[in-house]
């Protein structure tokens, strides 16, 4: 046999299946990819869509035809970029809502005129504002994160019995203080505080508004001295006629005495009662009149309604009025400045005096009810118009020809001081009612 022949036949089939063989695989190289492009494509889609996506881009679609799974995966993809566009876009609103609303506060708080501080939980300062910072006279950055410590030693007791009914969510509104500076002065404020509270009712913080009223204070203490004076002048006729009296009875006795030329005991003590009781008038003349530090202590507010009485009682009988006194036979005890009390009763009897041109009974009713000293002062005078009734109190009102106003004003301020309350009620031609209200003193 021909071996060359039979080699060059097999050699040509070789190659021609080895050419059919790589047609073949071409084929079906092209043909795989082919088919996997038509099954990666929608996979890219997808991938791009979701990068995208990723890239905060909700607005473009996928387009996957068919009903296979991938169609399917794309139909719910366009369905979550709508929903993310649109919770997007719902916070993009918000967000901006809210930093226009922040921006607005910021500014209330920061140009209001008030001292404003927030602090946490454990009285760590959260922030403060402008107003706080010249008050105050500390900044933000030696503030923020500490304990601001701005209470004097006289008021730690008020302020940790403030700060217990704080931690139990209750607010303090228009407390009037002393707080200090960080250069050591005291400063008198009216501070309101409220607990800052969450979706749960849990205290997270508080709040604190303080203002300076040392301008305030001042004012009104220029004012009670001026009212005071003018009360001491009004006053003085029915101490003179008063003084007379007991002067008239001590002359009489001397003369007796010199007549007699013998001395008598019993004119002896009555002449020396008769001296006790001017000095006690002058006494308290000269207590009202004088200018005394604002001191509260314990006092009987019976004794000092029987004193304004006795001090009142001369002029009084002068123009053909009666007291009616009425008074508990229990202490009524309250924290008081005995001077400034006085000064608030003389101005509302001589109220009641002078509208009872035609003379009458003053009737002073003083009890305890509840937790409170009650005092009671009815007249019998002209009454006061229904229209005018809403705007005692206010300066420089009056219907008196020669009052300023200033009276009644500066007797609901002292009352306010001592917490307590003053009601004006009236009825035009029946008469008029003053009802003071103060807190009882409670056992140490």
């Amino acid at each position: 046999m021909n071996y060359d022949t039979i080699t060059s036949v097999i050699s040509k089939q070789l190659i021609s299946l080895i050419a059919i063989s790589i047609v073949l695989l071409e084929v079906v190289i092209i043909g795989s990819y082919v088919l996997a492009s038509l099954f990666v494509r929608p996979i890219q889609s997808i991938l791009g869509k979701v990068n995208e996506m990723a890239d905060g881009h909700f607005d473009t679609r996928l387009e996957i035809k068919g009903g296979h799974e991938l169609a399917q995966l794309g139909e719910r993809i366009n369905a979550m970029a709508y929903n993310l566009g649109v919770y997007t876009r719902r916070l993009e609103q918000m967000y901006e809502e809210n930093r226009s609303v922040k921006e607005h506060l910021e500014s209330v708080i920061n140009q209001t005129a008030d001292a404003i501080h927030v602090t946490d939980e454990e009285d760590r300062v959260v922030r403060v504002n402008h107003a706080f910072e010249a008050l105050y006279g500390w900044t933000k950055k030696e503030l923020v994160g500490r304990k601001l410590e701005f209470v004097p030693p006289q008021q730690q007791e008020e302020y940790e019995f403030q700060k217990k009914s704080l931690l139990q969510g209750e607010s303090i509104v228009s407390s009037e203080s002393l707080r200090m500076r960080k250069d050591g002065s005291t400063v008198e404020i009216s501070m309101s505080t409220s607990p800052i509270l969450d979706e749960e009712g849990q205290i997270l913080g508080f709040i604190c508004v303080s203002r300076d009223i040392t301008g305030r204070n001042r004012m009104e203490e220029l004012l009670r001295r001026s009212e005071k004076l003018t009360t001491v002048g009004q006053l003085a006729a029915g101490v003179a006629h008063e003084i007379r009296n007991p002067l008239t009875t001590l002359r009489g006795f001397l003369q007796l005495q010199q007549q007699n030329q013998v001395l008598n005991m019993k004119h002896n003590d009555i002449m020396m009662s008769e001296l006790d009781r001017i000095n006690l008038i002058v006494s308290e003349f000269l207590i009202l009149a004088k200018p005394q530090a604002v001191h509260f202590q314990k006092k009987d507010v019976r004794y000092i309604v029987s004193d304004v009485i006795s001090l009142l009682d001369s002029q009084a009988h002068l123009l053909g009025i009666v007291f009616n006194l009425q008074v508990t036979d229990e202490p009524a005890l309250v924290y008081a400045e005995e001077n400034q009390l006085k000064q608030v009763f003389i101005n509302l009897l001589k109220n009641s005096m002078e509208a009872m041109s035609k003379g009458g009974i003053i009737t002073i009713h003083l009890f305890l009810e509840g937790e409170s000293v009650k005092i009671f002062i009815r007249d019998q005078g002209t009454g006061i118009p229904a229209e005018m009734l809403s705007k005692l109190g206010e300066p420089f009102f009056t219907n008196k020809e020669t009052g300023t106003g200033l009276g009644l004003m500066v007797s609901q301020r002292i009352i306010q001081s001592h917490k307590g309350t003053l009601d004006i009620e009236s009825t035009e031609g029946e008469g008029t009612t003053a009802l003071v209200q103060l807190p009882i003193a409670k056992p140490e």
